[in-house]
């Protein structure tokens, strides 16, 4: 250990708090491999296609016999279908004392008996610690999982990846380390990267130099008008939803405002008792004058 301190503790109270811990790992060790030994004895494992009732006799699913145990040992089926899996890949004989039931579990995932069995027994070394240990890390990486502390670059290129999946969350990671700058000459000296920074340049210096033009509410109008002409840029427009309530809200203005002058300008829209009564128009509650008997100037009857 570096420093003689470790968070808030000495290295001397660390060392007392380890080795009481280890053994409480073993205790923890050997109760969940006797949990799984339990699981095992109520529902060994079954080859492959599972097993086929008897004649006559009513087989309970596997799963709903180990629901009922977790569920009265105030477990999950999954922590106990985990026990019970290690319990059988790890013969009471087979298992080691000061290895974990993590690592044994996760050692599990090695197929062959004398493969896993001789593994098991000659552990890695750890680089941080300069010891040969078995970690949770370092058993996956031995049987190809994905460790949780990334330590070569590739996985941790792999684990911010992950995190960075989305598009706001990579932005603004690509922003705080492009202001390193040896990190950016690494990035404009890889050509895709660099091209994609510069085309990202380009539109946005073409898009203020647009607002820049059309500040003028004419100009801005006219421009609107005809780029909305291309389709594939209406279809983006109308993907907006301000744009798309400005441009309905538009054209309902438009709409009363037609009505208003249509009622303005047209005699017929806009003509009130008086105008009706010049042109022998009857008003409301007016009736037309009768003319049953009337002649016409030729002396013929009205019609």
């Amino acid at each position: 250990m570096p420093t003689a301190v470790l968070g808030h503790v000495t290295r001397e109270r660390y060392e007392q708090i380890i080795a009481g811990d280890r053994e409480l790992v073993g205790q923890m060790q050997r109760i969940q491999f006797t949990i799984g030994d339990h699981a095992l004895e109520i529902e060994p494992m079954q080859p492959v296609g599972g097993a086929h009732p008897a004649s006559g006799e009513d087989l309970f699913g596997v799963d709903a016999c180990l629901q009922i145990y977790a569920d009265d040992l105030g477990l999950s089926l999954s922590t106990v279908r985990s026990y019970r899996f290690a319990a059988h890949r790890w013969p009471e004989e087979q298992r080691r004392h000061g290895v974990s039931h993590k690592v044994h579990y996760i050692l599990a995932a090695i197929s062959d008996d004398a493969e896993r069995f001789e593994a098991i027994d000659v552990p890695p070394l750890d680089e941080r610690a300069r010891v040969r240990r078995w970690t949770t890390d370092l058993a996956k990486k031995h049987v190809g999982q994905r460790p949780d502390r990334p330590e070569t670059p590739a996985q941790k290129v792999a684990a911010i990846h992950r995190l960075a999946y989305d598009d706001a969350v990579a932005a603004q990671v690509a922003t705080d380390v492009l202001r390193r700058p040896e990190v950016a000459a690494k990035v404009v000296a890889d050509d895709t990267a660099r091209h994609m920074v510069n085309k990202a340049q380009t539109t946005q210096q073409r898009t203020e130099v647009v607002h820049d033009l059309i500040a003028d509410d004419t100009v801005a109008a006219q421009v609107a008008s005809d780029v909305l002409r291309r389709p594939e840029v209406a279809a983006r427009v109308v993907a907006d939803d301000t744009a798309r309530h400005m441009v309905n809200r538009a054209q309902t203005d438009r709409s009363r405002q037609q009505a208003d002058a249509f009622r303005r300008e047209t005699p017929a829209g806009a003509g009130g008792e008086e105008d009706r009564a010049d042109r022998g128009v009857p008003g409301p509650g007016r009736r037309l004058p009768p003319i049953r008997g009337r002649l016409r100037e030729d002396g013929a009857p009205a019609a």
